[in-house]
């Protein structure tokens, strides 16, 4: 409260004795230990300029903070239209930006322009137009949002205002990211005409291109479904020119073809700061692949309206893409995303369900893998040959133990998966589970007689302790071996078992009987047939 009467911030520093302690009294009692209020309070205070509309606000402050807020959000939308559209861009991008903006990124997305000859405040920090401009912003949006300087990036004041904002009937989702869709695709729609120079604007787009080119179609995700949304006809028009694909998309493609020509998804995703397993970069990557068409983004992302409204040959919807040495068809796309709806659009329009191709070779491969149960389903119904063979897994039910998929592996059993089947990365389906550590797959799915085994060694109280196969003291051995719900590969040595004899001096006699026993028993459990195991192993006691 000091400062700002000293800066002549409150009443233009004209504060008598009397009206300073009724203001510090009427803070104190309304703060209830909530600083935010009284800075609330304060900031609502400073915008009157005159002593009696001062000291009847001062009265009549909200008890609750969004009461503040309301009144501080009716000022903003008083503003002049230019200052008001640059206070609501900044809070609604700030609501739904899905990483941090740099100051300057930001300024372009709102479409920030220098106005400081005009400055209400009519004061020069001597700083420049970058510092005026992030003034501008600071100034119209009054107190709810402020500026990080040590990430250079404007942030809400408070986790208060994004509650509050969201509470607001303007601040749908919807409306958040119609926003941000529009200002990502001026990128690309907002180009200078001959002999125009390089305009402000033109300026920003490139500033703010890094942003747009890789998170537009994230943006449009969230307002796909609302058919009438006046942002769909810019889409539109960056998507396609009539029935083909549109210039503007085609920049857009070449763009990222350039740029991250060569990479993987997870090269991507770490390019941009997220996850390696983040699906972003991999949807970027299929949404480019070449032939260029618009159709490409819409399998990678699952805008299912857009397949909807365009018709398709069967020969254009099995084309096959072309990405790092990989053939991809819009059913493997959409497959490995897991988009449903698409998935049956495809289906519906003639896709071809065995198609093969990509990594995983197949689109039931590619859905198995990322433990989409749902598409599985689909895919199964609508002709899925569950057993066919190709890519890095082999079959579905490897690709789908290899990732402890249980659910998956539940349905391809159910629908006739074959356990023993050969190939792929890892030889089977449960070499794929064991190498990758998923022993409750093993365990409950690819060898559902072993639960009883396991059953026993968890909850007999007798053989708990004296039963517990130790990993290392079994190394050697080679079968499959359930213990306390652990997988330990055993070498198929039918010698093996000597090395649990007590003779080797290696543990209690009564301890090597009860572990004697208990492989046998798990054995007689594990399927025989020598077909099943991979080179060099065979099951114990065959």
């Amino acid at each position: 409260m000091d400062r700002r009467i000293k800066k002549g911030i409150l009443l233009d520093g004209n504060v008598s004795k009397r009206l300073k302690s009724r203001i510090l009294e009427t803070l104190i009692n309304g703060a209830q230990g909530m600083f935010r209020w009284v800075e609330m309070s304060l900031e609502t205070l400073s915008r009157i300029k005159f002593q009696p509309d001062f000291e009847n606000t001062l009265g009549r402050l909200p008890v609750k903070l969004s009461g503040l807020y309301d009144i501080i959000y009716t000022q903003i939308d008083q503003t002049q239209t230019y200052g008001r559209d640059v206070a609501i861009k900044t809070l609604k991008w700030l609501l739904c930006a899905q990483r941090l903006l740099s100051v300057e990124e930001f300024l372009a997305a709102v479409d920030v322009v220098d106005d400081s000859s005009s400055s209400e405040s009519g004061e020069d920090d001597g700083h420049g137009q970058a510092d005026s401009l992030e003034n501008n912003v600071l100034r119209l949006c009054r107190n709810l949002v402020i500026l990080d300087s040590k990430q250079r990036t404007f942030r809400f004041a408070h986790q208060s205002v994004r509650e509050y904002l969201l509470a607001k009937s303007e601040y749908t989702v919807i409306e958040q990211h119609a926003l941000a869709t529009e200002r990502c695709l001026n990128v690309y729609l907002n180009e200078p005409s001959p002999g125009s120079g390089v305009p402000t604007s033109v300026q920003q787009n490139d500033i703010l291109k890094d942003y747009a080119e890789v998170y537009w179609p994230v943006r449009y995700k969230y307002i796909e479904e609302d058919e009438f949304h006046e942002t769909q006809k810019k889409v539109s028009n960056f998507l396609m020119e009539g029935s083909r694909t549109s210039p503007f998309y085609m920049k857009w493609v070449l763009g990222i073809q350039s740029k991250y020509g060569g990479f993987h998804g997870y090269d991507l995703n770490m390019a941009l700061g997220l996850d390696w397993i983040d699906r972003l970069g991999y949807k970027i990557l299929y949404a480019t692949s070449t032939p260029e068409i618009h159709l490409s983004v819409a399998c990678a992302f699952g805008f299912s309206k857009i397949l909807k409204y365009h018709e398709l040959s069967i020969i254009e919807l099995n084309q096959r893409r072309k990405l790092r040495g990989y053939e991809y068809t819009f059913l493997f796309i959409a497959a490995e995303e897991g988009h449903d709806q698409l998935i049956r659009l495809l289906l519906d329009r003639g896709a071809e369900v065995n198609a093969q191709g990509g990594e995983f070779g197949n689109a039931l491969q590619a859905a198995s893998s990322h433990g989409h149960e749902q598409i599985v389903q689909i895919l199964l119904d609508r002709g899925a040959e569950i057993n066919a063979q190709g890519g890095e897994y082999g079959n579905a039910l490897q690709a789908a133990s290899s990732e402890g998929h249980e659910k998956v592996i539940q349905v391809l059993l159910d629908r006739g998966a074959k356990v023993n089947a050969q190939g792929g990365h890892y030889g089977n389906a449960l070499q794929a589970a064991s190498s990758e550590g998923h022993e409750k797959v093993v365990q409950l799915n690819l060898f559902p007689d072993l639960k009883i085994v396991g059953a026993r060694l968890g909850n007999d109280a007798d053989v708990k302790h004296d039963a517990q196969v130790d990993r290392d003291s079994v190394e050697p051995l080679g079968a499959a071996v359930v213990s306390q719900g652990v997988l330990v590969r055993v070498a198929s040595d039918v010698l093996g078992l000597a090395e649990f004899s007590p003779e080797a001096g290696n543990g209690r006699a009564e301890d090597h009987e009860v572990k004697r026993t208990l492989m046998a028993e798990v054995l007689m459990q594990v399927p025989r047939s020598l077909d099943f195991w991979p080179q060099g192993y065979r099951p114990l006691l065959i």
